[in-house]
């Protein structure tokens, strides 16, 4: 039977707002939900029951409350992720417009925790994250942070954060979005009880992308004691402890400057010039500051100066250099550079640039051109399998060699102006295919000729001696079909 709520209370108020009439509220406090905790240990199967139920207790319940209800829902758990109070959730003081603002927001941030999903693609590698560990644990900390818990489908990248959780005086506009507020805000331990309901979700998660990553790799000896608990979070602690430990960040600062002894500029070449050079001494500045939080020390401006100016090794430069103090810029690296650039935009000459392809036109074979020698120096055309390109094509022989090496343009350019002559003959060379065509025409009929002369010279085969009688003429004697006897060597005397 249902009954009317005996008092009012916040959460009754609430629920109001939300459209409930006071024998709903009623019904669902018979359901055990009497205050927001109560939605807490509550899934969204659970609440479309109860409401379900109602309704066929022909209990009044408006299908917009509902949806507010389950909106309020995800509200309470986002917040019990986010270790925020429940008391944020709404002022009492609220009125009817605020209400509508409120609920909107609950629209958006429920979108939002909805949107979140692990990643689909590949892994990355353990031996590429190996190679520079500072580098590696940013990756994988982005990669472990993208999944999603199983159970909860809050993201995890607060399981491998390195900064403790924020506990500050919690507003929404402190944060740019969801993410970033649960990263921050997140935790494995509630405020009221040790740990959580879903911190072995979330553990297990995590071990099992380290053991994904690992597993066949040097250091997975580091995780390794953690994987009877699956205590993911703790195994990441060790293995960057380990990797990003004093005495291993001593030996990767020590090979960021071997990387900058080695970090020069000379000339401008295919594969380098000063652009990249900058670039790679702003990766190796980045790197180097990447372990300051470990106790190595940063590099400063003067310092960063002096090293991008030592790696410099061309005249090219030298005026910049010397302006460089009497502008007191040793230690503003920016400026440097821009007036490194500025320079090389406003100089008449630039360094040589070396290894530049220098290609050229294809030139006749000697005595067919009246202007022998190299033509103007042209580009590789791209697409073109490294054959050349010509200035002017002309409408002579060429040899296969030759012939390889013309562009597709080029060929097609010979075709036309082949085809502009019909056939006739303008080439440089002598003999064109129509001369060729006559000449081995006069070879077959002098050889035609000589065959006929040498068959009219033949003499008459000699009469035979034998009897001419059909009768008595036989093939036993015919001299044609005797075997001619080789001649007897003679003996050496």
């Amino acid at each position: 039977m249902a009954r009317t709520a005996t008092a009012t209370t916040p959460f009754h108020n609430l629920m109001l707002l939300i459209g409930c009439n006071a024998q709903t509220i009623a019904e669902m406090e018979n359901y055990g939900i009497k205050q927001l905790e109560d939605l807490r240990s509550l899934k969204e199967e659970s609440l479309a029951t109860i409401c379900k139920e109602i309704r066929r207790s022909k209990i009044p319940f408006p299908v917009p409350a509902e949806g507010r209800l389950k909106l309020l829902l995800s509200e309470v758990h986002i917040q019990r992720y986010a270790n925020i109070p429940l008391d944020t959730i709404w002022d009492p003081a609220m009125d009817a417009e605020g209400a509508e603002a409120m609920f909107l927001n609950w629209e958006s941030r429920d979108s939002e925790f909805s949107s979140f999903q692990s990643p689909t693609d590949g892994a990355p590698d353990a031996h590429t994250l190996s190679k520079d560990w500072t580098k590696g644990f940013r990756i994988l900390e982005n990669w472990i942070g993208r999944h999603v818990d199983t159970k909860t489908g809050v993201p995890l990248a607060f399981a491998v954060r390195q900064e403790p959780p924020d506990s500050s005086e919690y507003e929404t506009k402190n944060y740019s979005s969801l993410f970033e507020e649960l990263k921050k805000r997140a935790t494995l331990h509630d405020a009221d009880v040790k740990t959580n309901s879903w911190a072995r979700s979330v553990k297990t998660k995590v071990w099992t992308i380290l053991d994904a990553i690992f597993e066949g790799h040097p250091a997975y000896v580091h995780i390794q004691p953690f994987s009877d608990k699956l205590d993911g979070p703790a195994a990441y602690k060790a293995l960057r402890d380990q990797c990003l430990g004093l005495n291993n960040i001593s030996h990767v600062a020590a090979e960021i400057d071997q990387e900058f002894a080695k970090l020069v500029y000379t000339q401008e070449t295919k594969r380098w010039n000063f652009d990249r050079y900058v670039d790679a001494h702003v990766d190796l500045y980045q790197r180097t500051q990447e372990l300051v939080p470990f106790g190595i020390s940063g590099m400063d401006g003067n310092t960063r100066v002096r090293r991008f100016l030592a790696g410099i090794h061309t005249t090219f430069f030298a005026p910049v250099r010397a302006q460089i103090m009497p502008h007191k810029l040793d230690s503003d690296f920016e400026s440097v550079v821009l007036m490194y650039k500025d320079h090389s935009k406003s100089s008449s000459s630039i360094p040589e640039f070396a290894g530049s392809a220098k290609v050229v036109a294809v030139s006749a074979p000697a005595g067919k051109r009246k202007q022998r020698g190299h033509a103007p120096k042209t580009k590789r055309q791209k697409g073109s399998n490294g054959r050349i390109s010509s200035v002017e094509i002309e409408d002579r022989y060429y040899t296969f060699q030759e012939y390889r090496q013309l562009s597709p343009e080029d060929r097609k350019r010979l075709k036309e102006l082949r085809m502009k002559r019909n056939g006739k003959g303008g080439g440089s060379r002598k003999n064109s295919q129509k001369q060729s065509k006559d000449i081995v025409e006069a070879i077959v009929n002098a050889i035609t000729g000589i065959s006929e002369t040498a068959s009219d010279d033949e003499t008459d085969p000699p009469k035979s001696t034998t009897n001419d009688d059909p009768a008595t003429v036989t093939n036993r004697n015919n001299p044609a079909l005797t075997r001619q006897r080789s001649k007897p060597k003679s003996k050496k005397t």
